[in-house]
C-alpha cells in the first residue's frame, strides 16, 4: 500500500512538472506566434549595451522596422533599424551598415552583426530553439511595472564549466501577460575571446511605441544605397619602424600633468603599452601587464601605459574599474604617427640604450611568455 502511494505521489508530481513546462513552453510560444502573425512591425528600441570591462552603460534608442518572413533562414525575416549614427538594414540577401559621420557604407551576408541587429525577430528564434527544453528555460514570479503585470522567464542559452570557469550566455524576458509582446530583454554573457581570454557583456532592451501592419512601411525586400554613400576608402599601409633604430621621442603625461622624458629613462628597459579605454584587447593585456610588472620589480623595467585618444578623467575611471597597476600617460595622435601605430594594443620593448628591441601588435596568450622571454635577455 505504501509503495502504491509513493507511486502515486511520483507521478503526480511528474505530470504536474510536465504541465508546468506545457504551460511555459505555450506562454513562449504566444509571443512568437504574435510577433510573426504580423506583417510588419515598427517599434522603438531602448539598447543598452556593456562589456564586463565597462563601468558605465552605453545607450542607443533605435527606431526599428521588422518584417517577420517564414522562409527566412538566418533570422526570420528582414529588417531596417536606424541608431544615432549608424542605420542597419537587411533584405533577406545582404545585410549593409549605412554610417552617416563620413556617408560610407559596409556589406555583410550574415544578418546579424552585433547587439544593434538583434531585432524581436531575432529573439523569437531564440525562443523557439530552447523554449521546449526543461533545462534551458525558467520562469519566475510575474512582475508589476507600472500597474502592467509581466510574464518572467530566463532562457538559458549556454551554461557550463570549464576549467573551473563559469562560461554561460542567460537572456532574461520581461513580456507582457495580455498582449504577450515582449517589454524587456537583458542578455548576459561569458565567455572566451577571440585572444582566448575571458570576457562578457550586458545588453538590454526595451520595447515601446509598437506598431502593426502599417499601410505605409519600407520596402525592406530590396536594399537601395544612396548616391552619396560610398565604401569607406582604403588607408594606407603603415610601415612598422624597425628594430634596432632609437626609440622616437613621446609627447606623453601621466595622471598628475608630468611630462615623461624617454632620454631620462635610459638606463632602464622600457616597455611602451599604446592602447585605449573601451577595447577588450587592452584589457586583457593590461592583466598581463599587471603579472610582468610584478615579475620584473626590481630588475630596471618601466611599463609605461600610452593612451593616444582618451582624456585623464576617462582614463583614471577606466584604471579604476579595471585595476590596471602599471602607470597610464595621455599623448596624442602624433606620437601615435611616430610610432607607427597600426592597431591596438601595440607594443614596443626598448632596451637600456634606448632602442627599439622588439614590438609586438595586439594581444594573444603566447605574448606574456614571449616578453617575459625578451625582458630577461635584455636584463642580462
Amino acid at each position: 500500500m505504501q509503495t502504491n502511494t509513493k507511486r502515486i505521489s511520483f507521478f503526480t508530481g511528474l505530470l504536474c512538472l510536465c504541465a508546468a513546462i506545457a504551460c511555459e513552453a505555450q506562454s513562449l510560444q504566444q509571443t512568437i506566434q504574435r510577433i510573426r502573425s504580423y506583417k510588419n512591425i515598427s517599434y522603438k528600441d531602448q539598447l543598452s549595451f556593456k562589456f564586463s570591462f565597462e563601468e558605465d552603460f552605453g545607450v542607443n534608442i533605435i527606431e526599428s522596422y521588422v518584417k517577420p518572413v517564414a522562409t527566412e533562414t538566418q533570422t526570420g525575416g528582414y529588417f531596417l533599424v536606424k541608431g544615432s549614427t549608424t542605420t542597419y538594414a537587411y533584405d533577406g540577401n545582404k545585410q549593409v551598415r549605412f554610417y552617416f559621420p563620413d556617408s560610407t557604407y559596409a556589406i555583410d551576408k550574415n544578418a546579424i552583426g552585433g547587439q544593434d541587429t538583434r531585432t524581436l525577430i531575432y529573439w523569437t528564434g531564440v525562443i523557439e530553439k530552447h523554449m521546449d527544453q526543461e533545462k534551458s528555460v525558467k520562469r519566475f514570479a510575474d512582475t508589476t511595472i507600472n500597474g502592467t503585470v509581466y510574464l518572467n522567464f530566463q532562457i538559458n542559452e549556454v551554461d557550463n564549466i570549464e576549467n573551473n570557469e563559469h562560461f554561460y550566455t542567460h537572456t532574461k524576458l520581461l513580456i507582457d501577460k495580455k498582449s504577450y509582446l515582449p517589454y524587456k530583454i537583458t542578455r548576459h554573457a561569458r565567455g572566451k575571446t577571440g585572444d582566448g581570454s575571458i570576457g562578457g557583456y550586458t545588453e538590454s532592451h526595451q520595447y515601446s511605441n509598437f506598431n502593426f501592419n502599417l499601410s505605409s512601411f519600407p520596402d525592406l525586400s530590396s536594399i537601395i544605397i544612396p548616391d552619396f554613400f560610398t565604401l569607406p576608402k582604403p588607408g594606407k599601409p603603415i610601415i612598422p619602424l624597425e628594430n634596432g633604430i632609437m626609440a622616437p621621442s613621446i609627447t606623453a603625461y601621466d595622471l598628475s600633468g608630468n611630462a615623461v622624458d624617454l632620454q631620462k629613462l635610459k638606463g632602464k628597459n622600457v616597455l611602451l603599452n599604446f592602447t585605449l579605454v573601451g577595447c577588450v584587447h587592452c584589457v586583457n593585456a593590461a592583466n598581463m601587464l599587471n603579472s610582468l610588472q610584478a615579475k620584473f620589480e626590481n630588475k630596471d623595467l618601466m611599463i609605461l601605459n600610452i593612451y593616444p585618444h582618451d582624456n585623464k578623467d576617462a582614463i583614471k575611471k577606466f584604471d579604476t574599474f579595471n585595476k590596471i597597476k602599471t602607470p597610464s600617460y595621455t599623448s596624442n595622435k602624433e606620437t601615435d604617427k611616430a610610432y607607427k601605430v597600426d592597431g591596438y594594443p601595440k607594443f614596443f620593448l626598448i632596451d637600456k640604450k634606448g632602442k627599439i628591441n622588439e614590438q609586438y601588435t595586439g594581444y594573444y596568450k603566447e605574448l606574456e611568455n614571449l616578453l617575459t622571454s625578451k625582458i630577461e635577455e635584455l636584463s642580462k
